[in-house]
């Protein structure tokens, strides 16, 4: 339980909200890890698991944040284009 108050700490520290949905998210977390472990799961396994999603996740964040930033300067030059003619 005190690593889910330290999380919510942190998270209003850093960024001032959303410390609800981060106690929620790692709760749940927490509670499928149980189970998995409940299940035989070696607990090194279901952290290289979460490890791995957190990696996943970055790279499809990246991606989305370099494509929106490649069609909005598109969108940019093709306006300032238009508006030079």
């Amino acid at each position: 339980m005190q690593i889910l108050v330290e999380l919510a700490d942190l998270q209003d520290q850093e960024v001032g909200d959303g410390t609800t949905s981060v106690v929620i998210l790692a709760a749940e977390l927490l509670k499928r890890a149980n189970d998995l472990v409940r299940n035989k799961i070696h607990p090194t396994n279901i952290i290289g698991g979460y490890r791995l999603a957190m990696r996943e996740v970055r790279i499809c964040t990246h991606l989305a944040n370099s494509s929106s930033s490649s069609s909005s300067s598109s969108s940019s030059s093709s306006s300032s284009t238009s508006s030079s003619t």
